[in-house]
């Protein structure tokens, strides 16, 4: 398999949108536009995965302001390019670029699932985190846009829960601005 991965271009940014729009659930991306302007504006950065130069994967990351934590926002796989280990390699990849930082992710809680096949696909991705290095992050009660979720850790500097709260707050803050923070809820012990 001959890999590479690359920046989003900006201006061919409508052609993942609409493929991220099939991938996850409305209500769970921003806007077009504004998902445009934060990538040209550096406020999150979009890389593509290609395998034999054919696009395979794409991520969304917005790294936190003064650096050493990112949110690994939106990762996924093509269609029809799923279970052949290009997930695993991709976000090796983004682990390589993010060397020695703090990566977080966002599953959505498989308990809260309406049905069997959206739990099993919830359980899949916590697999596939944990299989990569990420655990849990225990006693922290999270949600965004009114989606309980659960927070997962790659963390070389092991985070303390508040700081944990803190930094992800950091993060999202230019991300959604002071109006609409309140769509992400966020409580730590």
């Amino acid at each position: 398999m001959n890999d590479s991965i690359r920046m989003i271009d900006p201006k061919k940014l409508k052609s993942i949108y609409k493929i991220m729009k099939k991938d996850f659930p409305s209500g769970e991306y921003p806007p077009y536009r504004v998902l445009r302007r934060q990538i040209k504006e550096g406020v999150q950065r979009g890389y593509l995965f290609l395998v034999d130069k054919k696009t395979a994967a794409y991520a969304i990351c917005a790294a936190h302001p003064r650096g050493g934590c990112v949110l690994v926002s939106y990762l996924a796989v093509m269609d029809g390019m799923r279970e052949r280990g290009i997930g695993s390699a991709f976000l090796r990849e983004i682990k390589s670029i993010y060397r020695g930082e703090n990566l977080f992710v966002e599953v959505e809680r498989p308990q809260d699932a309406r049905t069997q096949e959206e739990n099993a696909s919830r359980e899949r991705r916590i697999k596939f985190y944990r299989k990569a290095g990420f655990e849990m992050a225990r006693d922290i009660r999270y949600s965004i846009w009114n989606i309980p979720m659960h927070l997962m850790i790659f963390a070389p500097d092991r985070l303390k829960n508040s700081e944990i709260c803190r930094v992800l707050y950091e993060i999202y803050l230019p991300l959604l601005g002071r109006r609409l923070m309140r769509m992400m809820e966020i409580s730590c012990p």
